[in-house]
């Protein structure tokens, strides 16, 4: 069993979504997002279910999502959360 998610805070740009386009070994598919509620969280949640839909070599991506408007400043609380598993 995996230790280690990803955990992204507001990943607004589509470069956030590119560290997703494949599987790590060692890394768990379940993965945390915190970010307000807006077409950029709708964009990057299209581009995750679309790797975990591609044909060829498919993620399998499970996001646990957390959308309020004050998701995206969640990074102190989100730290604390999963401590041990946030790097600067």
């Amino acid at each position: 069993m995996p230790k280690h998610h990803l955990v992204l805070i507001d990943p607004g740009h589509f470069h956030a979504a590119l560290v997703q386009k494949e599987m790590y070994p060692g890394l768990s598919p379940e993965a945390y997002v915190y970010a307000p509620l807006g077409p950029e969280l709708i964009d990057y949640l299209g581009r995750i279910a679309r790797f975990n839909a591609q044909s060829e070599a498919p993620t399998r991506w499970q996001l646990q999502v957390q959308a309020a408007p004050d998701s995206g400043t969640a990074g102190p609380r989100t730290a604390r959360r999963h401590r041990g598993h946030c790097r600067p």
